[in-house]
């Protein structure tokens, strides 16, 4: 443990130790042990200056667009929320929690969303469309972190949704089985 935190992990803690062998291979006992440990700087940490962005808005009530550096105020305003129903005042209240929780959001609606498709796509498509989606490694990536990303691909696949709807004449309350999966 004291060779992870001199590599510069942080919050160490060793979570479980079983106490039965999974493996016995000439007279050595083979056992689980999970620990857990943190890398990177103590405390909060704020993916791609966007916290700094919002703190402009939380704290001031003004948002800045620069075109030359930014996505836009969609990651702002949606986080506002979230931060003002801890009633917090200024972003060293908001946690990081708190501040991924609209990216994770929006990438569990994005697998959600697949499901607008399910008639066009059928049904065990959409099914593996969603699975495929939740697991994929970059959606699991972007989704955690507070960044744009994820809000960019849930609106931009929900135009195609849209668009692809309205082309084909399709409305969102097409009538449907309930009971076929």
């Amino acid at each position: 443990l004291r060779r992870l935190e001199a590599a510069g992990f942080h919050g160490i803690a060793i979570e479980r130790w079983e106490t039965v062998p999974f493996a016995v291979v000439e007279g050595i006992e083979f056992r689980s042990v999970t620990i857990t440990a943190h890398k990177g700087k103590q405390g909060p940490c704020y993916e791609a200056n966007q916290a700094v962005i919002f703190r402009r808005l939380l704290e001031q009530g003004q948002y800045v667009y620069d075109p030359f550096e930014h996505h836009g105020p969609a990651l702002s305003y949606l986080t506002l929320p979230v931060a003002r129903s801890t009633s917090a005042e200024k972003l060293s209240e908001v946690s990081q929690w708190h501040l991924r929780l609209v990216p994770a959001l929006f990438g569990t609606l994005l697998v959600g969303l697949v499901w607008l498709v399910r008639n066009e796509l059928g049904r065990r498509a959409a099914f593996f469309a969603a699975l495929l989606t939740a697991v994929s490694p970059a959606m699991v990536f972007y989704s955690r972190y507070y960044i744009h990303e994820t809000l960019l691909v849930f609106f931009t696949f929900g135009a195609i949704v849209a668009l692809w709807r309205y082309a084909r004449g399709a409305s969102a309350a097409e009538p449907d089985d309930p009971r076929a999966i």
